[in-house]
């Protein structure tokens, strides 16, 4: 799915306040983590961000973790 999309489909579970895990597509080069070719920008408890490897520790994430490059974000 288009990364449009599933940013759009995060917005609209939000909005009607259900629970809702993307399974994000991203280049994973290795496989195995080491090259962070598939890095996912993800909110921290504290309210900063971190990235996590889609390869390692996903590709699922909660949609409410998930942060999009997104102006309408």
């Amino acid at each position: 799915m288009p990364p449009t999309r599933v940013a759009a489909t995060a917005r609209l579970a939000r909005r009607l306040g259900v629970g809702c895990q993307l399974s994000l597509e991203t280049p994973m080069a290795c496989g195995i983590g080491i090259c962070f070719s598939c890095a996912v920008k993800l909110r921290d408890p504290s309210g900063g961000w971190d990235y996590r490897r889609a390869c390692v520790d996903g590709p699922v994430f909660d949609a409410e973790q998930v942060v999009f490059d997104d102006p309408a974000e």
